[in-house]
């Protein structure tokens, strides 16, 4: 998505969305098999890996999402990539959800 005006800052909703997509790419990183159930989430975490290394800029590509955010492409992908990493960005997202519902 991308308004008619590339100047004009994107709405909250399509904001929330993209920053779904990449909270969900992250979060399959870090999917294993779970040995108890006999899931193999191994197509999801390679999937996710795969966009997330993708050198691709084109719309939806975890660069235009960050773009669109204004966010740190090369620092979310490298914190993305290892396990501290994901942590500090879920520990990060958890502060903000928590002082929106101070609010």
């Amino acid at each position: 998505y991308q308004s008619e005006d590339t100047s004009a800052p994107i709405d909250n909703s399509i904001r929330a969305l993209w920053s779904a997509v990449i909270v969900q790419a992250i979060t399959d990183l870090e999917l294993r098999e779970n040995k108890k159930t006999k899931a193999n989430n191994s197509h999801l975490r390679e999937a996710a890996l795969r966009w997330v290394t993708s050198n691709k800029k084109g719309g939806g590509s975890m660069f235009w999402i960050c773009e669109q955010l204004d966010l740190d492409y090369r620092r979310l992908q490298m914190l993305a990539l290892t396990r501290e990493g994901r942590k500090k960005i879920f520990m990060s997202q958890k502060e903000k959800d928590k002082q929106r519902s101070m609010k």
